[in-house]
């Protein structure tokens, strides 16, 4: 009898186990289980950088033009060969006036003929100034008539006194305009005055001179900056994430550290004539910004080096962010979230910028929460969670105070879930 009521037990007990893990193992159970997450991480505050890469060839930033006006003028000799380092006030060419003399002369002809005629505006001035001082004098009205200023002989005093002021602004205004090109004749004559040889053409920018025309046809003289530029094409898709002023990082093999840069013009005409046939490309241009070692400005690349430009089209700085990999859904994308309360919550996210598998989060979990990375299954929301065992930190004093009954429960757990 004794040994029929433990047998009865144990079948009891061994059904009871197997309907317990038949439910906890069953799909769909309603039964609480617990999921085993073995890979979890941050919420982390990082950039996340939107880019797209290109190649592009160094070139000067800019070309300056010298021109040479033959007009009374005899060219004598460059001053410069092609190649040569110059920089803003360096000579490159020499020339000599033609009939200077006469030239002087027509200038002091012009300089007599304005001085002349400032003595007669600051004379009609001072009259026109007298009349006004005498209004209304029916007499002073019948000479301002005759004097040439429109006014009617029966205007009022305020219209007198309106219509003399705007004729004297009308004179002084057109006296200034004789004193200032009077001016500029006295600056031209007395540089003809100084004139003792033949005269040069400076450069205004420094660089190296590009070309020579010995020909004299205009330009005469090309300089090519010391400033360099960096040139490419787009594609069309590029083309349309690309404007004015984005960052650009320049790097290149013989550069230690890339260089910084901006776009500085985005052409819409492509570089071939459109065609079906080929796909478009569209010229662009880097300005590279002038930066500084311990020793100086850096060095520049030759031109023509080929270079990679990474052109930053979008950047969030600073922001809330976790791997795209945490993420499901679609259109309605969430995370779930691990709670110190040892429970997965599934919380829903707003996404901004995403790129180089990293997504900005502009609303859900904050910076410092956990979320779950890759698990086996998809767990159901608030569902508790267990993870690995971390033999380093396992403390055998907290162990110790477990009782017996914890001991298999938590035994037990594990190796469910595992």
């Amino acid at each position: 009898m004794k040994r029929w009521k433990v047998l009865s037990a144990v079948v009891v007990s061994g059904v009871l186990v197997a309907t317990n893990l038949y439910l906890i193992t069953k799909e769909d159970s309603k039964v609480s289980r617990s999921i085993f997450v073995e890979y979890w991480t941050k919420v982390k505050a990082a950039t996340v950088t939107e880019t797209f890469e290109t190649k592009g060839v160094t070139i000067p930033a800019e070309e300056y033009e010298v021109y040479f006006d033959e007009s009374g003028k005899e060219f004598q000799r460059f001053l410069v060969k092609e190649g040569e380092e110059v920089t803003a006030g360096t000579p490159l060419f020499e020339y000599e006036v033609k009939d200077l003399e006469k030239n002087k002369g027509e200038v002091e002809r012009e300089i007599t003929e304005i001085t002349g005629s400032i003595t007669e505006i600051e004379a009609y001035i001072k009259k026109l100034t007298d009349y006004k001082a005498q209004v209304p004098n029916a007499s002073t009205v019948s000479e301002i008539v005759q004097g040439g200023v429109g006014l009617d002989r029966n205007a009022s005093s305020d219209l007198i006194i309106s219509t003399l002021e705007q004729e004297i602004y009308k004179q002084e205004l057109e006296k200034s305009k004789l004193e200032e090109r009077k001016t500029r004749l006295d600056s031209q004559l007395a540089a003809m005055n100084e004139l003792s040889g033949p005269l040069t053409i400076d450069a205004e920018v420094d660089g190296v001179v590009k070309r020579i025309d010995q020909s004299l046809n205009n330009p005469v003289v090309i300089i090519a900056s010391t400033q360099q530029a960096v040139k490419g094409v787009l594609s069309e898709s590029q083309l349309h994430k690309t404007t004015v002023g984005m960052p650009v990082k320049i790097t290149s093999p013989r550069l230690e550290k890339g260089i910084n840069g901006t776009v500085g013009s985005v052409e819409n005409y492509p570089v071939s004539e459109p065609s079906l046939n080929q796909k478009s490309m569209f010229p662009f241009q880097v300005v590279i910004a002038e930066e500084e070692d311990e020793e100086g400005v850096l060095p520049p690349l030759a031109v023509g080096s080929k270079v990679d430009v990474t052109v930053v089209t979008n950047e969030a700085v600073d922001v809330p962010t976790i791997p795209e990999k945490t993420v499901y859904g679609k259109d309605n994308l969430y995370v779930f979230k691990l709670t110190n309360n040892g429970y997965v919550n599934k919380q829903y996210v707003t996404a901004g910028l995403r790129a180089n598998q990293k997504l900005e989060i502009a609303s859900g979990p904050a910076e410092g929460d956990v979320v779950l990375v890759t698990p086996r299954v998809i767990p159901k929301n608030h569902s508790t969670f267990i993870t690995p065992i971390q033999v380093e930190k396992v403390n055998l004093d907290a162990y110790n105070t477990f009782t017996t009954r914890e001991k298999w429960r938590h035994f037990l757990v594990g190796l469910l879930e595992k």
